[in-house]
C-alpha cells in the first residue's frame, strides 16, 4: 500500500517535481520504521489487523474431517513472524536499491528539490548546505546561467517565497515562487536591488515542466475504447464532443450547479418525486454509523504509517551491504540488484553524455566509456538504417520498361527524340502515330503534364506513361496508371454531356466495347447508376478526377 500510494503520487501530471525526491526518501522512512523497526505491531494496519484475528484460536475442519486450528498463541514472538521480519528486511533494502536508481542525485528534475519550501535546510537567508548547493550548480550547468549569480539571487529570493507561503498556508511552493518573483519586480528600485537574471530561466523550467504524460495517455485511451470500430462512422464535430465528454473532469462546484439545475428542470416537468404526508421524526438529527467505511480505514492507516516513519524512519541506514548476509535474502534478490546495478551504471552514462553530471562525479574511465557506447549506437543506428534500406528494396523492386512482343506504343514526343524512340521499340512494340484505347505505353515530353486526351486514355485503360529517357537509357519517371474499365460500374450519359462532349463520349462508349471491360452503359438513371452532365450529374472533370489512379510512381537515377 505504500509503495502504491508513492508511484500514484510521483505518477501525476499535476505533482510537484519539487517534492519528487522528498516521496521517494518518506517511502524509505515509512518501510524503515513498519519493517525494520517493527512499528507494524503498534500502529494501525494490515499486519496488526491479521495479528489481532490470529490472537483468538479458531478452530475448522479440513476436507478428509481432521480438526485443525489456527491462532490462539504468542504470535508476537513466534519464530513465523521473525521469519517474515526477515524477508521484509531484504525486501526493504531492495526497494531503497530500487530508489537510488529511479532518483538519482545527478538528475535534472530532482535538482528541482531546492524549490521545495517546506523542506527544513536551508530556510535561512545565507544557509545552504552541500546537497542544495550540488543542485543549484546543476541547474546552472543544465539551463547555462552563472552558477554565483543563480546561488545569490536564490538566497536572496527564497525566503520571500517562505514568507508568501507561510501567510497563506493553502498555496503550492510554484505559486509561492511566482508571486515572491512578482514581488521583488514591482518597483523599479527593487528591480535593481533583487536581480533574477539568472534564477528566472530557472524557475521558467521548474514550473513548466512535467513529470509524468499518464494523463494524456489515459485521454488516448478512454477514446479508443469509445470510439471503436462500431462507432468509426462518426462525424468529426461529433467524435469530438465524445472525447470531451470522456476526459473532462468537473470540479465540485460545477457537479453541484448541474444537479440544482437538473432538479429544477425536473420539478418543472414532472413535480415533485414524491410527497411526505408526514415529516420524518429524526428530520436533523445526525445519525451516528458503527461501521467505519474501508476509505476511513485506510487513510487512518496511512496516516498511522506516516506519522511512524517521521519518528522512527531512518533511510540512511538501508543498504545491500547490510542485507545481504541475512537469512531472507535470496538468489532472486541477487538478480535484482545486479539488473539495478546495471542500469544505473547506464544511467550515469547518460547523464554524463547529456551533460548533468559534476565534475566531482566523474569517476575514472567514464568518458571512455561514453566515447565506446556513441560508437556501439551509431553502429547499430547504421545496422537498423541498412536492415530498413534492404527491406524496403525488397519490397519495392526498380520498374523496367521490359515490354511484351506487339504492345501498341504511341510516341507523343517532337522529332529527333521519337526517331531514336522509335528505334529503340521497333523490336518490341507496334507503333501507332495516334493515341487510342488500345495503346498501352505512352512516351511524353512531362509524365506530370499530359493533355485531355491522354488523361483520359491513361484513366481508362491503365496506360504505362513515361519519358523518352526512360526508354532510351531506362533513366527517368514512370507512371502507372490503375484501368478503370477493370471495375463494374453502371453510366448513363444525358443528352446534355453527349452535345457538349462529343469527343469523350464517343471515348467511353468505345472503352465500354472493350473485352476486358466491366462497364455498361444504361439508357436511364436508375438506382446504382452513375450519372454524367445534367443538372443533378456528375462534371466531366469530376468524373475523370474520381477514376484517376496512379498505382506506381518511380523516378530512377544512377
Amino acid at each position: 500500500d505504500d509503495v502504491l500510494v508513492a508511484t500514484r503520487y510521483v505518477d501525476s501530471e499535476d505533482v510537484d517535481t519539487s517534492t519528487l525526491h522528498d516521496a521517494a526518501y518518506f517511502l524509505l522512512c515509512r518501510l524503515d520504521a513498519l519493517f525494520n523497526k517493527k512499528q507494524c505491531l503498534v500502529v494501525e494496519g494490515y499486519t496488526k489487523h491479521v495479528l489481532d484475528i490470529l490472537k483468538k484460536q479458531r478452530v475448522f475442519h479440513g476436507p478428509r474431517g481432521e480438526v485443525t486450528s489456527i491462532g490462539g498463541h504468542d504470535i508476537e514472538n513466534s519464530t513465523a513472524l521473525q521469519n517474515c521480519f526477515r524477508r521484509m528486511a531484504a525486501y526493504v533494502s531492495l526497494v531503497a536499491d530500487v530508489v537510488a536508481t529511479e532518483f538519482p542525485d545527478y538528475e535534472l528534475l530532482g535538482s528541482f528539490k531546492v524549490f521545495n519550501l517546506s523542506a527544513q535546510e536551508g530556510r535561512g537567508s545565507g544557509s545552504m548546505n552541500k546537497p542544495t548547493t550540488e543542485s543549484l550548480d546543476r541547474l546552472a550547468q543544465a539551463f547555462t546561467v552563472p552558477a554565483a549569480a543563480l546561488k545569490d539571487q536564490f538566497c536572496r529570493v527564497r525566503p520571500v517565497a517562505i514568507l508568501k507561503q507561510n501567510e497563506r498556508p493553502n498555496v503550492c511552493n510554484k505559486v509561492a515562487w511566482q508571486e515572491a518573483i512578482q514581488s521583488c519586480q514591482r518597483h523599479h528600485g527593487t528591480k535593481s536591488n533583487w536581480g533574477v537574471d539568472a534564477l528566472l530561466p530557472v524557475l521558467w523550467r521548474y514550473v513548466g515542466w512535467t513529470a509524468a504524460t499518464s494523463g494524456v495517455e489515459q485521454n488516448f485511451s478512454k477514446a479508443l475504447r469509445l470510439i471503436g470500430p462500431q462507432r468509426g462512422s462518426l462525424t468529426p464535430e461529433h467524435e469530438e464532443t465524445v472525447v470531451k465528454f470522456a476526459v473532462y473532469t468537473a470540479d465540485q462546484k460545477e457537479v453541484d450547479d448541474v444537479i440544482a439545475r437538473s432538479r429544477a428542470i425536473w420539478d418543472v416537468h414532472y413535480g415533485a418525486p414524491r410527497i411526505m404526508a408526514h415529516q420524518r421524526c429524526d428530520k436533523g438529527v445526525p445519525r451516528i454509523s458503527t461501521a467505519e467505511t474501508e476509505r476511513a480505514w485506510l487513510k487512518r492507516r496511512r496516516d498511522a504509517a506516516h506519522d511512524a516513519g517521521n519518528e522512527f524512519g531512518d533511510p540512511t541506514a538501508l543498504s545491500v551491504e547490510a542485507a545481504e548476509g541475512g537469512p531472507g535474502w535470496t538468489a532472486g534478490h541477487d538478480k535484482e540488484h545486479a539488473f539495478q546495478v546495471q542500469k544505473r551504471a547506464k544511467k550515469q552514462l547518460q547523464a554524463l553524455q547529456d551533460g548533468m553530471l559534476l565534475q566531482h562525479e566523474i569517476w575514472d574511465g567514464m568518458d571512455e566509456a561514453v566515447a565506446a557506447r556513441k560508437d556501439k549506437e551509431t553502429k547499430e543506428d547504421a545496422k537498423h538504417k541498412k536492415m530498413l534500406t534492404n527491406n524496403n528494396a525488397l519490397k519495392r523492386k526498380p520498374m523496367r520498361l521490359k515490354l511484351k512482343a506487339g504492345t501498341v506504343a504511341c510516341i507523343s514526343v517532337a522529332e529527333p527524340v521519337a526517331s531514336a524512340v522509335r528505334r529503340a521499340l521497333d523490336t518490341q512494340a507496334v507503333i501507332n502515330r495516334d493515341l487510342s484505347l488500345e495503346t498501352q505505353l505512352l512516351v511524353v515530353h512531362d509524365v506530370t503534364c499530359l493533355d485531355k486526351n491522354q488523361q483520359w486514355i491513361a484513366a481508362l485503360t491503365g496506360t504505362l506513361v513515361c519519358c523518352p529517357e526512360a526508354v532510351l537509357s531506362e533513366i527517368g519517371p514512370f507512371l502507372k496508371y490503375k484501368a478503370a474499365i477493370q471495375k463494374p460500374m453502371k453510366l448513363h450519359l444525358t443528352n446534355e454531356f453527349r452535345t457538349k462532349h462529343v469527343l469523350i463520349t464517343s471515348l467511353l462508349m468505345d472503352a465500354c466495347q472493350l473485352p476486358r471491360s466491366l462497364w455498361k452503359l444504361r439508357a436511364t438513371s436508375a438506382k446504382g447508376v452513375k450519372v454524367l452532365g445534367g443538372h443533378h450529374g456528375t462534371k466531366s472533370n469530376d468524373f475523370l478526377e474520381s477514376i484517376t489512379r496512379i498505382i506506381r510512381s518511380e523516378s530512377r537515377q544512377r
